[in-house]
């Protein structure tokens, strides 16, 4: 892949492995060259780009391994012992036990779910308010959803900034 160039890559892809064009909302020809030619412009559309080889090179590297294992699994049989699991039951004492000791970790993964579906601007402004108030120090979250809201019915400036996000709350 280095030592081709992006719309080299894009065009073999299309023609042998065409299945990567599905596996996100702007992974298309199109779009894609779009984003490529903004790549210098903003970190959002680099970051895209760089995610599009990321999920290229997985999906050739899973195809490659699901072809060796579907040959090799005609060659010989495996037989796997099952274990049985071990149940290791603690019985919790009640009066020891305050529900307040548990800290609760803070995730984005409702609100980000919720925005990859993009369904209107109300949802956006409910879901992206609700982002917002767990990014109040985030400035990185807080300028891509506002980007977002500026462009949700431009999909390529929309999902960018969306994946931008996601990779900077360590979502993908």
């Amino acid at each position: 892949m280095k030592k081709k160039s992006f719309n080299e890559i894009l065009k073999i892809s299309s023609v042998f492995f065409e299945s990567i064009f599905k596996s996100d909302y702007i992974y298309d020809k199109k779009s894609l060259q779009k984003i490529y030619s903004k790549k210098e412009k903003h970190e959002r559309y680099q970051n895209l780009i760089d995610r599009f080889y990321k999920d290229l090179k997985s999906g050739l590297n899973d195809t490659k391994l699901y072809v060796i294992e579907l040959f090799q699994s005609k060659n010989k049989i495996n037989t796997v012992e099952i274990e049985k699991p071990i149940f290791n039951i603690q019985f919790v004492n009640e009066l020891e036990f305050n529900p307040k000791d548990i800290e609760i970790p803070v995730t984005y993964n409702y609100e980000l779910g919720k925005l990859a579906t993009k369904k209107n601007p109300i949802d956006f402004d409910f879901f992206s308010d609700c982002l917002k108030q767990k990014c109040l120090d985030n400035k990185l979250v807080l300028d891509e959803l506002n980007h977002m809201k500026l462009n949700i019915h431009d999909e390529i400036e929309y999902y960018a900034a969306y994946r931008l996000i996601c990779k900077e709350l360590r979502n993908e």
